[in-house]
């Protein structure tokens, strides 16, 4: 069995990390669309001009940044030794959609933007495909939301042993 305090330290430095990861993807994002050309960080998105690239990234970022706080508070809540609270597994929840809603985002919104280029100008080009990387992407996103269904009933079966007891 695992030592929950140990547990609650590595839950509380995890978060720290996670935190930090959603600060920098936040400013490095920020950082191309404000300064393209100087910074070493280019945005773009299948071949798209720039404003729509930039909107294109923004979402994106905006929803992995959600997703990133949404997993910190749940890490918090382990490390104050809510593992299998309601409000845990609720976060863990919210961070599986919102990993799903983010690899959704970076798959669909490039070829529809090429789509509402393409009927407007009544020409261009719509690139639809699925990489190896945002097909991954796509199953451990799925796989989170069994992993957040697994939470959920191991919640229940720790409020059982509770009211049992």
């Amino acid at each position: 069995m695992t030592d929950p305090m140990a547990l609650g330290r590595f839950a509380r430095r995890l978060r720290l990390a996670v935190m930090a990861a959603g600060f920098a993807l936040a400013l490095t994002t920020l950082a191309g669309v404000l300064f393209p050309g100087v910074a070493a960080i280019s945005v773009e998105a299948g071949g798209l001009p720039r404003p729509w690239a930039c909107a294109i990234s923004v979402i994106e970022v905006a929803l992995a940044v959600a997703g990133l706080a949404a997993l910190a508070r749940m890490l918090r809540a382990v490390g104050d030794g809510h593992v299998f609270a309601p409000a845990t597994t609720g976060c863990f929840r919210r961070f599986a959609l919102l990993n799903l809603l983010c690899v959704g985002a970076n798959i669909a919104l490039p070829p529809l933007a090429q789509l509402g280029l393409a009927l407007r100008g009544r020409g261009g080009h719509i690139d639809l495909g699925l990489s190896d990387g945002g097909l991954l992407a796509l199953l451990v996103g799925v796989l989170l939301f069994l992993v957040a269904r697994l939470f959920d009933e191991a919640a229940r079966l720790d409020e059982d042993s509770r009211s049992i007891v």
